[in-house]
């Protein structure tokens, strides 16, 4: 394993119930990837995937400076909810290429990252048993991270039935208030992690304290 090298999986929900906060959500996608661009942390490996009933791969698993700005077009709001399908086929075409690469060449560093609004309603391929089975091998055999920010549902609950760490849910406010707290937060996590391998306890801070503040006048 490198530990200069950092994989990061970014799935992206992009269903119908997303259109609210689709502009918002591709403003912060951008800004998100040009603040890691200007980071000093080594390399690192970008697959994007966007989902509604269906899966579109962005990007497999480029360096990161070939990501590109994500337009309103590619992020266009429609459909119902893979979650499984989108998530533990992203794990399995990882895994794969970890399997086939050099010692020196795999990622000493992966984070997998699930940005939604809604429920899965949509899967066809895996069941939640079986992508929660393959969240919990990643982490505990390989020490994968896995983030899950939930708008509009109980993220929490949502996450840990699929297998994520409880410190690694994130309730969010689907706007562009909210929107731009989530991706801090995200930039906050992958910046420490990439440079420490590990993350202090206060990267979700700020998403935390906009959602209570602003959770009940919704």
């Amino acid at each position: 394993m490198n530990n200069d090298v950092t994989e990061l999986v970014l799935i992206l929900d992009r269903s119908g119930s997303m259109s609210s906060c689709a502009r918002s959500t591709v403003d912060c996608f951008n800004d998100f990837i040009e603040k890691q661009k200007q980071e000093n942390s080594g390399a690192v490996y970008v697959s994007v995937v966007l989902f509604n009933q269906g899966r579109e791969v962005l990007y497999n698993r480029v360096g990161l400076y070939e990501v590109r700005p994500l337009t309103v077009g590619e992020f266009r709001a429609s459909g119902g909810t893979a979650l499984y399908d989108a998530l533990a086929s992203g794990i399995h075409h990882i895994g794969k290429a970890y399997k086939y690469a050099r010692p020196d060449e795999a990622p000493g560093k992966t984070i997998f990252v699930v940005i939604t609004d809604g429920a899965e309603n949509s899967s066809r391929l895996y069941t939640l048993e079986e992508t929660r089975k393959m969240v919990e091998r990643e982490i505990r055999e390989y020490g994968w991270e896995f983030l899950f920010f939930g708008a509009n549902l109980q993220a929490k609950e949502v996450a840990q039935a699929l297998g994520f760490k409880e410190e690694n849910a994130v309730d969010y406010i689907c706007d562009e208030i909210g929107s731009t707290q989530t991706y801090d937060a995200l930039n906050s996590f992958v910046s420490e992690f990439r440079k420490e391998g590990r993350v202090s306890s206060d990267w979700r801070g700020g998403v935390d304290r906009d959602y209570q503040t602003r959770k009940k006048s919704r």
